[in-house]
């Protein structure tokens, strides 16, 4: 048998599901920004959607890839949200640029007053609850041990250290 759980549960201190389990595999986020790295991603979604009957351009699933921030969950997350959004017609960039928005601004509305200041000051490298909160939501994204902010938080804070 074998169970999946979602990433963001590894860092959930309250429910650790990871305690309960005898063996686990740890995939890691993928650090974005090589050619082969996008192809892959845009494989994950084309070898389930039809990319000519979805999408306008290459352009439009690109930009969703590179809001992902390298989590697979994301970006279907993504996707789907843009389909929604579309109707089933062809996602086209005013659609992505709306999925964005959206998706980050519901995303950063959970946000308390503490995740904001420590999101605002950089520290994302303890095991302080409110880091843990942001990595079990996928607010800072963790790539082999390295911590960022999610892309889709970055236009709500500028350069990642302050609300706009």
């Amino acid at each position: 048998m074998i169970v999946a759980v979602p990433i963001y549960s590894w860092f959930d201190i309250r429910n650790n599901p990871i305690q309960n389990f005898t063996y686990s595999e740890i995939l890691p986020m993928i650090r974005l920004g090589n050619e082969k790295v996008a192809e892959e991603f845009a494989r994950i979604i084309t070898s389930r959607i039809d990319f000519d009957t979805f999408f306008d351009n290459q352009d439009d699933l690109d930009e969703l890839i590179s809001y992902s921030g390298g989590s697979p969950q994301q970006l279907i997350r993504l996707v789907n949200t843009a389909l929604t959004f579309s109707y089933g017609q062809t996602i086209t960039s005013d659609i992505v640029e709306k999925t964005i928005n959206k998706t980050g601004r519901r995303m950063y509305e959970t946000l308390t007053s503490e995740h904001i200041e420590v999101i605002k000051a950089g520290h994302y490298e303890n095991a302080d609850e409110p880091t843990l909160d942001l990595l079990f939501w996928l607010a800072i994204l963790k790539y082999n041990g390295h911590r960022e902010l999610n892309p889709l938080l970055r236009r709500f804070f500028n350069d990642g250290t302050s609300a706009d």
